[in-house]
């Protein structure tokens, strides 16, 4: 009795909870909001409209985010909805909890800190721009996913590689600038030797999907040997920027700044070369596909044979057996002639397919029937 009271009660008070749930959550937002408006606007020194932008921007997309995961059915936006939410979440808290502590008079506002504040007042209305063009880009995803969950593992990995590409392309400009190029030209070089690895992968899936092994193993090679130089470039980087002596990179050190300062002439000289060889590969079946002739091995021709000879052996006797009478099996006491000559058919009318031979055809059809009884 009890236990039914208590489940009317809670049914009764549900939509109450609703409504109390929605109020608090709205209470929640509207300090958030009031709070990063106060950071701006008080402490960094912008403009009304400027506070206002960088509010909408972080605390107005945790709540377009959040409607879209929680109202849409579509697993690939709910996915990338749930990405931006932690990271817009993050944001609004560091934001809301710096302006705590400043009026608090915990932190003072120098005139760097002022500096980092506008720079980021500036990008946070980019930065909710490439939220909205991931969620669009994550609506019109054709892939399909059973959860949200397999695909926000899936945009995760893409962002990983964003990263690491970026990561590898600061290492590379590094190595360069370390070694007394000009910075423009060493993050030429960088770019350069991360884009023709993106290019050789691409080129890569794209020969596998379309089943062509000799490109496969052409680009496989370009992606090796693009990978194994900017992983050797970062590691050493990494190792000088963190002073740690690696022997192995280290005895490479000069190689690779050689390598490293033909970078553009020896990435442009591999995709010329790999792209001619793959093209003239692709245009060589349709120029010699008359004259090339793929020949079995011995055996396999041998076998070839013997399992044809035994083909038409068994064609043959078939048709064969198909216009003989087949003879009657005697069960019991033997009879006499007689009756052996009575029970046996008079003529038989071969039945003749289109499939026999003709040799056979015309070897039945000319075949006369058996006399029956004994003369």
């Amino acid at each position: 009795m009890n236990t039914e009271r208590i489940q009317s009660i809670l049914k009764a008070a549900s939509p109450l909870a609703v409504i109390v749930g929605a109020i608090v959550a709205l209470a929640v937002i509207a300090y958030a909001g009031v709070s990063v408006f106060h950071l701006f606007s008080e402490f960094v020194k912008l403009s009304l409209i400027e506070s206002a932008f960088a509010t909408l921007a972080s605390v107005g997309v945790v709540v377009g985010l959040l409607l879209t995961v929680v109202t849409t059915g579509n697993q690939n936006a709910r996915g990338m909805g749930a990405i931006l939410l932690i990271a817009w979440v993050l944001l609004t808290l560091t934001l809301v909890a710096l302006d705590s502590v400043m009026r608090a008079a915990l932190l003072t506002a120098p005139d760097a800190l002022l500096a980092i504040g506008r720079i980021v007042a500036a990008l946070l209305p980019a930065l909710a721009l490439a939220a909205v063009i991931a969620m669009v880009i994550a609506l019109h995803d054709v892939t399909e996913h059973k959860s949200a969950a397999g695909a926000s593992a899936r945009y995760i990995g893409f962002a990983a590689k964003g990263v690491a590409i970026g990561a590898s392309v600061f290492a590379s400009s590094y190595f360069g600038i370390s070694r007394g190029i000009a910075p423009v030209l060493a993050v030429l070089c960088g770019a350069l030797l991360e884009s023709a690895f993106l290019w050789a992968y691409l080129s890569l899936k794209h020969a596998r999907d379309r089943g062509d092994r000799f490109d496969v193993r052409m680009w496989a090679l370009c992606v090796l040997a693009f990978g194994a130089f900017i992983a050797a470039v970062s590691v050493e980087t990494i190792s000088q920027l963190a002073g740690i002596d690696v022997p192995i990179v280290s005895a490479l050190g000069e190689v690779g700044a050689t390598l490293y300062v033909s970078a553009v002439g020896l990435s442009l000289a591999l995709t010329v070369i790999v792209h001619l060889l793959t093209r003239a590969i692709d245009d060589m079946p349709a120029a010699a596909q008359d004259t090339i002739t793929i020949r079995q091995p011995q055996g396999n021709r041998i076998a070839g044979a013997i399992r044809s000879a035994r083909a038409n052996a068994r064609e043959i006797g078939e048709a064969w057996n198909e216009g003989e009478p087949q003879p009657k099996q005697l069960t019991g006491a033997p009879t006499s002639a007689a009756t052996m000559a009575d029970d046996a058919p008079q003529a038989i009318t071969p039945i003749v397919t289109d499939e026999q031979p003709q040799a056979a055809r015309t070897e039945v059809a000319a075949r006369p029937p058996k006399s029956g009884g004994r003369k």
